[in-house]
């Protein structure tokens, strides 16, 4: 969130407090609806100055696959006469709502589980959503949603269906249900709840699935989804949120909590259908160098042989006389094996898919391929690709990105680079893209592979503005020599920091003569209240630079001459 409540040693209006209370202040852009810290107390007889009319609590439908309840949790009066008509924030957590609006470019993702034996067919799906002030008549216009086959954002996961432009909404509804704060009632948060067609997507078999959507609405806050509501219970689940495309766990904005949300998936249930799939996340590649094993290595390189290895499986019936072929060969490739014939598969078995290709003596480096695979029976088919590389370049990027910055923890969030090639370093600099609502909240460190740390960025507009700057996002590249960044903040909370190129707090020359080989840490810590954010790339730029891999393979035909003999490299 980019407002804050900062109080120090200034002087806050009684009167300004009970206002904020009445009708919040809220900023384009930010993660979550958070209730701010205050000296203003519940009056039992406070009652907004609008119409409202009791409604029964939303049901599931008849035919709900998936319901993790958490729509309601207590019986609250002030709103109307319904019993069990509140969702309220649990304590420590003061979020009311993660920002799930298009406008701002948010969504939200959450798991549901396909029973082992079991197959779905989902015919709609119910999301529950708010905007702050709204009357009981809905002021929800859109839900796009996407079903994934695994977490979003992971590079092993894909869509199954769904995309993020169709309104796939079909009704929209007061579902009955406030969310409120711990303190009292507040009728200025009426849940609404969506129904959302998702009958275009295929027979769910059994898995992990994550219902992924997004929310426009006609009024300027939000529109916010509120977290599962479970009396005495603060962290609810493993939710997602996207910001601007970068995934993070979707977290309380004080206290860290995790959240999952309501939501409902409806259809009908059977058996599991057949399938075959080919599992091209559990595929191994190994590269051969005969006359240099020192350059079986990993990386495929000009003049390797390449043996592939392809997991097939068949559920919940046989397949008979499976083949599996390679596509057309991609430039640089050459097929010695394209085609595995792998005769019947019984249901729940599986069986491998042997491949062998050659790297071209003249391919060029570094360049990506991909191979396609066809598998074809009896029975039913399937396809995939395998992407892979030619050579590797001189980058060592993170793999454990992204990494969630809790809110207001000492301990911040942390990603590792590990760096495999060994020389002294003569300078460095370091590149960070760190999404995260108002920046002068963060200390980012980078700790080398024998212990040294070096600050790159300390809370920027501390303590000169006492809440530091209030500017968003972080893109930008440490090295010695540029300009401070430390009193550089422009516009409103809603804009993004205006700096690129910066000054490490302290100089990373520091980290001369230190070795680039092992594990390079970067840890941001959040130190105040009420923003959110992750780490989503940062890369190690080294003077001299890394060196991209990618030695020809001599091959056994390469041959010398000495004494008028003929000679083989060994």
């Amino acid at each position: 969130m980019n407002t804050k409540s900062k109080m120090g040693s200034q002087l806050i209006l009684s009167a300004a407090i009970t206002a904020a209370m009445c009708a919040p202040a809220l900023v384009f852009g930010q993660s979550a609806d958070v209730e701010i810290a205050s000296n203003y107390k519940w009056v039992p007889s406070y009652v907004p100055a609008r119409s409202i009319s009791p409604k029964a609590i939303w049901v599931p439908p008849a035919d709900a696959l998936f319901n993790p309840g958490g729509v309601s949790d207590v019986t609250v009066a002030g709103c109307s006469g319904d019993t069990l008509n509140a969702s309220q924030i649990e304590a420590p957590t003061t979020t009311f709502g993660l920002a799930v609006g298009s406008a701002a470019n948010f969504r939200l993702a959450d798991d549901f589980i396909v029973p082992a034996g079991a197959s779905w067919t989902v015919q709609k799906a119910y999301v529950f959503n708010y905007q702050t002030g709204s009357t009981t008549t809905s002021t929800i216009t859109s839900v796009n949603a996407q079903i994934w086959n695994g977490p979003p954002g992971d590079p092993a996961s894909t869509i199954v269906c769904g995309d993020t432009s169709t309104n796939a909404m079909t009704a929209t509804e007061f579902s009955g249900v406030y969310r409120v704060a711990a303190t009292g009632p507040g009728c200025t948060r009426p849940m609404m709840v969506q129904t959302v067609d998702i009958s275009s997507c295929p027979v769910l078999n059994a898995g992990t699935y994550w219902l992924d959507f997004q929310v426009a609405g006609t009024l300027a806050s939000g529109p916010w989804a509120p977290p599962l509501a479970i009396l005495g219970q603060s962290s609810t689940g493993n939710a997602l949120q996207s910001n601007a495309g970068a995934w993070a766990a979707a977290v309380d904005a004080t206290s860290a909590d995790t959240f999952g949300l309501p939501f409902v998936i409806a259809g009908t249930s059977g058996a599991g259908v057949p399938v075959i799939t080919l599992d091209t996340a559990s595929a191994t590649v190994t590269d051969q160098c005969a006359s240099a094993p020192g350059q079986n290595n990993g990386v495929i390189e000009p003049g390797e042989t390449v043996l592939i290895d392809v997991p097939i499986n068949a559920l919940n019936g046989d397949y008979h006389n499976v083949v599996a072929t390679l596509g057309p060969a991609p430039a640089g490739i050459t097929y010695d094996v394209s085609t595995a014939t792998l005769g019947t598969i019984t249901a729940g078995g599986s069986a491998t898919a042997h491949f062998q290709i050659k790297a071209d003596a003249g391919a060029t480096c570094v360049t990506p391929f991909t191979l396609p695979i066809a598998v074809t029976s009896d029975d039913g088919g399937t396809s995939g690709t395998i992407a892979s590389n030619i050579g590797a370049s001189g980058n060592f990027p993170p793999t454990d990105v992204p990494v969630a910055v809790p809110d207001n923890s000492p301990t911040g969030g942390s990603s590792v680079i590990n760096v495999t090639q060994a020389f002294n370093l003569a300078s460095l600099a370091v590149h960070v893209d760190l999404p995260h609502t108002w920046v002068g909240d963060l200390t980012i460190t980078l700790t080398s592979p024998t212990g040294t740390v070096v600050t790159l960025l300390d809370r920027p507009g501390v303590p000169g503005s006492g809440s530091g700057c209030n500017n968003n996002d972080i893109h930008v590249t440490f090295a010695d020599g540029q300009p401070d960044p430390e009193s550089t903040c422009t516009g409103t909370s809603a804009d993004a920091w205006p700096v690129t190129d910066a000054a490490p707090a302290t100089p990373l020359s520091a980290l001369a003569g230190e070795t680039t080989l092992g594990n390079w840490t970067l840890t941001a810590v959040d130190a105040a209240g009420g923003d959110t954010g992750s780490i989503v790339s940062w890369s190690l730029i080294p003077t001299p630079a890394f060196s991209g891999t990618c030695t020809i393979c001599q091959t056994v035909s390469d041959l010398i001459f000495a004494d008028g003999f003929d000679e083989t490299i060994p």
